[in-house]
């Protein structure tokens, strides 16, 4: 008797694009943002957070596109320990349905209630726009694919000059710029090593005076930096210059935001803007490296210059207290 199989297991898997992933490589993650501003949402609003910082040397990174593309924008606040607030970010969505949200992972992190904000952004038909600019190594630690779109800055991860990598729930037609492929890197012990390093330096300094670390807790992140706060502007800027002259590469993220910005309703971005500094925790860093920053991090805190340099700079110390 012949067989007429009507379900069959092939022995082989056949389906070229079952769980492939639309990824698409660009010159920088900015120029991915504005092409998928420009081609496809063009006739939209976004709605994007409050803390967004501006260069004179590139710029702004989130924000260039969405001025060259002319979409329509309004910020939405942040709180204390860059979360979201979500009673505010829920009342725009409310009066902007159908647009466009753009997620932010500052240095890495997930917002706490990333979940219940997706789904409520979902139902009110939100375009999802994720800034996996810090969180490349974040998102691949379990890479779910449920917002619409998700831009990477591949430089700020790996040893590139430059790279943009563009991921899209939907498959685009898009002719991207090839550059060398990420995943030739073991992604486990990068990740593995960027939470040790994290863990070892946040240990090291937890209880320092006059520093308040941002995010204590990782819980799942593969961090970009360690952010912390200090207790003035005035000591926030020496310690950059001092430890960035001694050979320690920290930065200052969005030290300065950008004029669009109304510092008089955003305060609480204003405030983090003005004494924040991130401290490297990358893959290339070693324990001893951490070490001797920690020790030029103290004596620096600890010498009475800094104390001068405030009072002279007419900067007043602020309160750093980060509750919610």
């Amino acid at each position: 008797m012949e067989l007429n199989p009507v379900n069959r297991i092939e022995k082989k898997q056949q389906k070229v694009n079952n769980f492939k992933l639309n990824s698409y490589y660009f010159k920088r993650a900015r120029d991915s943002f504005e092409y998928i501003l420009k081609n496809f949402l063009f006739d939209k609003k976004v709605l994007i957070p409050a803390y967004i910082g501006y260069s004179s040397n590139e710029g702004s990174g989130i924000f260039d596109p969405i001025k060259n593309s002319g979409i329509k924008y309004q910020f939405y606040k942040l709180t204390k320990t860059l979360n979201i607030d979500k009673e505010h970010l829920f009342k725009l969505i409310d009066k902007n349905p159908g647009n466009v949200l753009l997620l932010v992972h500052y240095f890495g992190f997930l917002d706490d209630s990333i979940n219940e904000i997706k789904k409520y952004a979902r139902n009110k038909n939100m375009i999802i726009v994720e800034d996996c600019a810090h969180a490349f190594f974040t998102f691949f630690q379990k890479p779910i694919v449920d917002s619409d779109y998700y831009i990477f800055s591949l430089h700020k991860m790996f040893s590139y000059e430059g790279g943009g990598m563009l991921l899209a729930r939907q498959s685009l037609d898009i002719q991207d710029d090839s550059i060398e492929n990420p995943y030739k890197y073991n992604l486990f012990a990068i990740s593995d090593k960027r939470v040790q390093n994290y863990n070892y330096l946040q240990r090291k300094i937890q209880y320092l005076d006059h520093v308040k670390i941002l995010k204590p807790s990782l819980q799942g992140t593969v961090p970009q930096t360690l952010p912390i706060l200090v207790s003035s502007e005035a000591m926030r800027d020496n310690l950059y210059f001092k430890l960035n002259e001694l050979g320690f590469g920290v930065v200052s993220l969005y030290h300065e935001l950008i004029p669009q910005i109304d510092t008089n309703l955003f305060k609480i971005e204003k405030y983090i803007s003005s004494l924040i500094i991130n401290l490297p925790i990358h893959q290339d860093v070693e324990f001893s490296d951490l070490d001797k920053m920690v020790g030029e991090l103290k004596r620096i805190l600890n010498h009475e210059a800094w104390y001068q340099y405030s009072l002279d700079d007419n900067k007043t110390a602020v309160n750093i207290e980060l509750t919610e």
